[in-house]
């Protein structure tokens, strides 16, 4: 009995084991493809600059949107600049592409 319950907690262990090696490495995989090098960094480390990169992409697409939608007069300039979405921002410029 007590060799099977020591088999079985080894064998969770392991199971455990494998698991957390698999996420850490979805997780590299996942920094490499924003072009982040996770060699030598803690898995929460790898996290939170995979966040700062989303982060840091959506706020250039926001900034691009913003620009094209002052280019084509798409809204309201004070809205452009700080109130509308990105989706929203998209679906100005559409409209206004479209009905030129």
């Amino acid at each position: 009995l007590e060799r099977q319950s020591r088999e079985q907690y080894e064998r969770e262990t392991r199971e455990r084991e494998e698991a957390e090696r698999i996420r850490v490495e979805a997780l590299h995989e996942e920094a490499r493809s924003y072009g982040i090098d996770p060699t030598g960094v803690s898995p929460s480390d790898v996290a939170t600059l995979i966040h700062e990169k989303i982060n840091a992409i959506k706020k250039q697409e926001l900034v691009l949107l913003r620009q094209r939608a002052m280019e084509l007069r798409a809204g309201d300039p004070n809205l452009i600049r700080y109130g509308y979405s990105a989706e929203k921002l998209k679906e100005l410029i559409k409209e206004k592409e479209e009905g030129q």
